[in-house]
């Protein structure tokens, strides 16, 4: 007699999920540097504590023009998969530049500290 008195249930109705689009850039020009999505690109990272940071190679995968601390580029590293959201400044198109670009971001760091 407890099968009779069962509700039949429906299935449940669900709201369409509204996605909301933004555009996508593909580019960013800064100080005549190009960064483009694609590209492969150089970094050290920032946040390296490292007694002697290294170069880690990634491919840029989108850009941040308007980064709230600056501008930034974010990279898909190619040793790990991790991505991440590299300072544009720190991005080279080889190691030496990478490096190179590190060191004087290291310095003007240092000289803002004091």
């Amino acid at each position: 007699m407890a099968a009779k008195n069962k509700k039949k249930r429906s299935p449940v109705k669900r709201k369409k999920t509204v996605v909301k689009k933004r555009e996508q850039l593909m580019e960013m020009t800064i100080n005549d540097q190009t960064y483009s999505v694609g590209a492969a690109g150089w970094y050290v990272d920032e946040r390296s504590h490292l007694s002697r940071p290294r170069p880690l190679q990634g491919e840029i995968t989108d850009v941040y023009p308007d980064d709230s601390i600056e501008p930034a580029v974010g990279v898909r590293d190619s040793d790990g998969g991790k991505h991440r959201a590299i300072r544009a400044r720190l991005v080279g198109r080889s190691k030496k530049e990478a490096m190179a670009n590190y060191e004087a971001f290291v310095t003007s760091q240092g000289s803002k500290e004091k």
